[in-house]
C-alpha cells in the first residue's frame, strides 16, 4: 500500500509539473449549429510584422464581441502555415468581423488590426493571396523630403529627411540605422540625427554624382525594414559620368505618382533615351522608341523608389518615381 500511495503521490506531481508548463490556450469555441449562415476565410497569423510558422497559433473571429470562429495554423503549404476558417452569423451579410490572435510560445492573446465585412458564402483570401491577421502594421515604405542633394551642400547639412508610412498609409514613429554592406557604399558620407540624414563631407560633384545608401528602420513595435536609396546630385555643374542625375525635374510629368499599375510619363522634349533606375543605382528599364510621352506597367516591380531619366540633347533630366502595390 505504501508503494502504491507513493506511486499516486508522484504522478500527480508530475500531473501538475506538466500543466504548469503547457500554455493556457484560451477557451474558444464556436457551436456551428446557433448560426444560419457562413463565410470562410484563407488566413496567416503575422506577429510584430514576422509571419508566423508555428502550427500551436490560432486565428479568432469575432463578431459584436462575440466569438464567431476559430482555427489553428494547421495547414501547411509550401512551407507556410495558414488557418482554414470557417466564420458564422445570423445575418446574411454587413456585420463586421474582427480578429484576435493566440500566440502560443508567448501564451498572449492579441487584438489584431484587420477587420472585414460578413457575407454568406464569402471567402477571404487564398494559399496565393491570404487574408494575412496582423498585430502590427508593416512599413510599406519610405519617404524622402529631396529627391537630390544639391551641388552645393556641405559638411553638416540636412541631405533629407526621412518619413516611413505603414500599410495604411500613415506616418510611423521609427528609429534609423545605416546597413553596413555592399548595397550601402556611400554610407560613410552621412550620419542620421533623428529622422535627418546629414552630410559627413562637402559635396564634390566632379566627383561623384550619386550617393548608395542602406537604411535599416525601425519601429516603436519592433517591426524592421530595409532600403535601399540613391540619392543623385543635382545641379547644373554636375557630370553624368556617375550615374543618373537629376536636373530641372519639370522636364519629366509622371503619373499617377505613387504608381501600382500602369505608369504614364512625359518628358516636356522630345527625348532620345528614357531610363529608369531603381533605389540601388540599377537600370531596370530602357527605351529609345518614345516621342514624348510613355506608357509603362509596373505591377509586377519591387515597391521602392526609382528614378526616371530623360535624355535630351540639351541635358538629362530625372524625376522620383514610387511604385507602391
Amino acid at each position: 500500500m505504501k508503494r502504491s500511495h507513493q506511486t499516486t503521490l508522484l504522478a500527480a506531481i508530475i500531473l501538475i509539473l506538466a500543466a504548469a508548463t503547457l500554455p493556457a490556450q484560451p477557451n474558444w469555441v464556436v457551436t456551428p449549429s446557433d448560426y444560419q449562415y457562413t463565410m470562410t476565410a484563407t488566413c496567416v497569423a503575422v506577429f510584430d510584422c514576422v509571419e508566423s510558422g508555428d502550427t500551436n497559433d490560432m486565428v479568432a473571429a469575432f463578431i459584436n464581441g462575440e466569438l464567431r470562429g476559430v482555427q489553428r495554423l494547421d495547414t501547411d503549404y509550401e512551407g507556410r502555415k495558414f488557418a482554414f476558417m470557417i466564420v458564422y452569423d445570423n445575418e446574411f451579410s454587413g456585420n463586421q468581423i474582427t480578429f484576435k490572435l493566440y500566440d502560443a510560445s508567448a501564451d498572449t492573446v492579441f487584438e489584431a488590426l484587420d477587420s472585414i465585412g460578413f457575407v454568406e458564402n464569402g471567402n477571404a483570401g487564398d494559399v496565393d493571396a491570404p487574408f494575412r491577421v496582423r498585430t502590427d502594421d508593416a512599413i510599406d515604405t519610405i519617404l524622402l523630403s529631396r529627391d537630390s542633394i544639391p551641388e552645393y551642400a556641405v559638411a553638416g547639412d540636412t541631405a533629407a529627411t526621412i518619413t516611413a508610412l505603414d500599410e495604411q498609409q500613415n506616418t510611423l514613429v521609427m528609429t534609423w540605422d545605416f546597413v553596413q554592406d555592399s548595397l550601402g557604399p556611400d554610407n560613410h558620407y552621412f550620419s542620421i540625427t533623428g529622422n535627418a540624414l546629414v552630410l559627413n563631407e562637402d559635396v564634390d560633384p566632379a566627383a561623384k554624382g550619386y550617393y548608395r545608401i542602406h537604411l535599416l528602420g525601425t519601429t516603436y513595435g519592433g517591426c524592421t525594414s530595409d532600403w535601399e536609396l540613391l540619392l543623385p546630385v543635382a545641379g547644373p555643374g554636375v557630370s553624368n559620368l556617375n550615374g543618373p542625375v537629376s536636373g530641372d525635374t519639370g522636364e519629366v510629368v509622371l503619373y499617377p505618382n505613387p504608381a501600382s499599375h500602369m505608369l504614364h510619363l512625359a518628358c516636356i522634349n522630345p527625348v532620345d533615351m528614357l531610363r529608369i533606375y531603381d533605389a540601388g543605382g540599377r537600370l531596370v528599364y530602357t527605351t529609345g522608341d518614345l516621342s514624348v510621352s510613355h506608357s509603362l506597367d509596373v505591377s509586377g516591380w519591387t515597391p521602392q523608389i526609382y528614378f526616371v531619366v530623360c535624355q535630351t540633347d540639351k541635358a538629362n533630366y530625372s524625376q522620383k518615381l514610387i511604385v507602391r502595390h
